[in-house]
């Protein structure tokens, strides 16, 4: 059975630690570069952008239909891009808890 209330405060939790590591406000990347950006937005915006505008929307419509991924490996990537970040640590918490509630929906 899916766990929404789960999915939901760990999606809760990332949007607070986007927040408080400053990266809510980063740049809206355009049509283009949402089109060409491959994975993780790498392609043509930063992790940042890619979490901000890409993932969290995703996201947020997953929880509106019920319909949740079957897995998530974000925290796999992040801890390569954030690392050296001066918030890298606390970004990543809130990512491997976000795929955790992924897994046990």
């Amino acid at each position: 059975m899916v766990d929404l209330t789960a999915f939901a405060a760990a999606l809760t939790g990332l949007e607070r630690t986007l927040v408080d590591v400053g990266l809510w406000d980063v740049d809206q990347p355009t049509a283009e570069q949402i089109a060409e950006a491959g994975a993780f937005g790498s392609n043509t915006m930063t992790f940042g952008q890619w979490l901000r505008w890409i993932l969290v929307p995703r996201a947020h419509q997953a929880l509106e239909t019920g319909s949740l991924p079957g897995s998530s490996n974000v925290a796999a990537y992040a801890a390569r891009e954030l690392d050296g970040a001066p918030y890298g640590d606390h970004l990543l918490d809130a990512l491997v808890a976000f795929d955790a509630a992924v897994q046990d929906s």
